[in-house]
């Protein structure tokens, strides 16, 4: 977990200067589509105050739309749609288009599609990458060693 939280660091900095779209919620939707846990929700707030500062938006504004991105995510991960993974496509691109109508709303940013179509596509390697990382390299707290007599 402490990887993970070093990588959003450094992909909220790079978000910030370089990369036009929105990583760390692409990162934040895959992880809570594949693992329900609570810490979803602190990394989605404490990563949407981290954006929020870094980019100069009122604190706080990131952080609701990442909780909202995360308890939609964990909602639909309920459902039966949580066994097809191309579900995450339609997910991203409502997502994304809900960040970009409350920042257009709040006249924080112009609305541009191109914004929504690149992170849609880049999103299957993201959730993919994010789905080896969590199954492989994340022990499972359901595991119990057994030994011997």
């Amino acid at each position: 977990m402490n990887l993970f939280i070093v990588i959003l660091i450094l992909l909220s900095f790079l978000e910030g200067t370089i990369i036009p779209f929105d990583l760390v919620l692409m990162i934040l939707i895959a992880r809570s589509f594949i693992v329900a846990e609570k810490s979803n929700y602190y990394l989605a707030f404490c990563f949407g105050l981290l954006v929020s500062l870094l980019l100069g938006y009122p604190l706080g504004l990131y952080s609701l739309i990442y909780l909202f991105a995360v308890a939609i995510s964990h909602i639909i991960k309920t459902t039966n749609l949580k066994a097809y993974w191309i579900v995450v496509l339609p997910l991203t691109f409502s997502l994304l288009l809900f960040e970009q109508a409350i920042l257009k709303l709040l006249n924080i940013s112009n609305f541009n599609l191109s914004l929504l179509l690149v992170p849609t596509i880049l999103m299957l390697p993201v959730y993919f990458i994010v789905r080896v990382w969590e199954e492989r390299f994340i022990v499972a707290k359901d595991i119990k060693l057994k030994m011997g007599k």
